[in-house]
């Protein structure tokens, strides 16, 4: 298992910084804290968990002008699907091709 949570190293294109994890419902919640209990420390320290319900720690984190709506953001951050899909479809060639890169290791 921890092979499995600290392998985003290998598999994902870009380096995490800082990552948020909004926790709605007692099966997420179980699920993150078995995850977090096989994680390195270093990732744990990049790993913010919030409850889903008070957003007042995410808010003072991120900022407010950088929520969603639906997480407590301006009205005008809600998140129109529809532009998301259209943009992806644009640029599909593209993300097929960042697909096809391996992660090089250095000896």
């Amino acid at each position: 298992m921890a092979k499995i949570v600290n392998a985003k190293n290998e598999v994902l294109p870009f380096t995490s910084r800082i990552v948020h994890v909004i926790q709605k419902g007692m099966f997420l919640n179980a699920t993150t804290n078995l995850m977090m209990s096989f994680a390195s420390k270093e990732f744990k320290e990049r790993i913010h968990i919030h409850d889903g319900k008070n957003f007042e720690k995410l808010r003072n984190m991120v900022g407010y002008g950088n929520l969603p709506a639906e997480y407590g953001g301006p009205k005008e951050n809600e998140l129109d699907v529809n532009i998301l899909y259209e943009h992806l479809l644009r640029h599909s060639s593209y993300l097929s091709q960042l697909q096809s890169y391996r992660k090089k290791f250095v000896s």
